[in-house]
């Protein structure tokens, strides 16, 4: 399911930023769509950051939830 839910949230219009949560604690912040490149199988991601040239490749298995705060949040 999260490829299809990741597919769905890199599309939303308007994009909304979001985090990816992975089954090892870490977490990957998504700050805009261009920041992320899915996969033709849609098993893995590759995420950039934007304050480096450094990316991650993003194995979807593990992933266990993708994190859009809500328009209430983001606006303190």
């Amino acid at each position: 399911m999260i490829p299809e839910e990741l597919r769905s949230v890199l599309h939303k219009a308007p994009f909304e930023p979001f985090t990816i949560h992975l089954a090892d604690g870490h977490s990957i912040a998504v700050p805009h769509p261009d920041f992320v490149a899915l996969t033709g199988g849609g098993l893995s991601a590759v995420v950039t950051s934007p304050e480096s040239n450094a990316f991650t490749v993003v194995d979807l298995l593990p992933v266990t939830r993708l994190e859009v705060p809500s328009s209430r949040e983001r606006a303190g």
